[in-house]
């Protein structure tokens, strides 16, 4: 009796635990059936890009006052066999949800991120954010989240941040045309500057409607080391990052070691990024060299020309970088 009356305790104890658990995000890649297979670097390349967006959750609520708030996922990446052809399911959200809403039934409070493998984009958009039911309300599943698994993966992780923010409660988008996630034309124009998830925040506004969300916590373990050391810029949300990068005056950006940041140290950068070079240009020690790391090479530069401007005015013919550093 002593036993049955243990085992009927332990039992409800995990009953309620798993009512009131935080919901996860169940990530999971959909092939069509006229795609090959989906290979381990493809899923360990998700489980990292999760574990980024991850980051930039919780390094940007923190950023804004509500602590290292942010979502768990599922790090079992199962892959689904769809019976459409790739063409079907990229043209429209609509057919990945009513053809395989049975396999999230059984879930619905997690949010469910579906990596479409082999696809570029979902009908006009790079992501999609989907909770509709049908005509007389029954739905398949409440959230979903269906994202294309080929193309950049920077702007990929960009994508899934700002899809799973439309997720996490907020609906809207914002027309401030800055660098923030939830703006209306990031999904949509993917030429619209190669930045990675780095160069975005957070608006104060969309923080606090997470904040509220049921979907957000403190979770154990999240690393926010790299997205804390970036040089963000101020809270203002008029404030673009291209007119202020915050400050920059502990970064060493004169990555050739001449003495002086200007042109050539931002052409180092920039080809750093496609090729290896034995120059350091990880001037944000965030262990890559990438755009953020450019973008603040650039800003240096130009604070040096201005700074060089009387020099210029007195020295009329010195129009190179070569004849400016030699004159000096």
């Amino acid at each position: 009796m002593f036993k049955l009356r243990n085992l009927i305790i332990a039992f409800l104890l995990i009953v309620c635990q798993i009512s009131f658990a935080q919901p996860v995000v169940k990530v999971a890649v959909l092939r069509a059936s006229d795609q090959p297979f989906v290979h381990q670097h493809e899923t360990d390349a998700i489980r990292n890009a999760m574990a980024e967006v991850q980051s930039f959750f919780a390094s940007e609520m923190n950023r804004l006052g509500y602590g290292k708030k942010t979502f768990g996922f599922e790090t079992h990446i199962p892959v689904y066999i769809g019976v459409k052809k790739l063409s079907e399911y990229e043209a429209d959200a609509d057919v990945v949800r009513w053809q395989h809403g049975a396999t999230f039934k059984d879930f619905p409070d997690d949010i469910h991120l579906l990596f479409l493998a082999g696809a570029t984009s979902i009908g006009n958009a790079a992501g999609v954010f989907t909770h509709r039911c049908d005509a007389v309300g029954e739905c398949d599943f409440r959230r979903l989240v269906v994202i294309p698994l080929k193309g950049n993966a920077e702007y990929r992780n960009r994508v899934i941040a700002h899809e799973l923010g439309h997720a996490f409660g907020f609906l809207e988008h914002l027309t401030t045309r800055k660098r923030y996630i939830m703006e209306e034309d990031l999904v949509i124009t993917p030429g619209a500057g190669q930045y990675s998830l780095f160069n975005y925040q957070l608006h104060p506004e969309v923080a606090r409607t997470l904040n509220a969300s049921k979907d957000l916590s403190v979770v154990k373990g999240v690393d926010t080391e790299k997205f804390d050391r970036i040089v963000r810029r101020p809270d203002d949300p008029e404030v673009d990052v291209n007119d202020n990068v915050g400050n920059t005056d502990k970064l060493d950006a004169d990555v050739n070691n001449d003495g002086s940041v200007d042109l050539s140290d931002v052409r180092i950068v920039r080809r750093a990024i496609q090729n290896a070079t034995s120059y350091d240009t990880d001037v944000n020690n965030d262990g890559k060299t990438d755009e953020t790391d450019l973008l603040l090479v650039k800003a240096k530069a130009h604070a040096a020309i201005a700074a060089a401007a009387p020099a210029l005015i007195r020295h009329p013919k010195i129009t190179t970088w070569g004849a400016l550093k030699k004159d000096r």
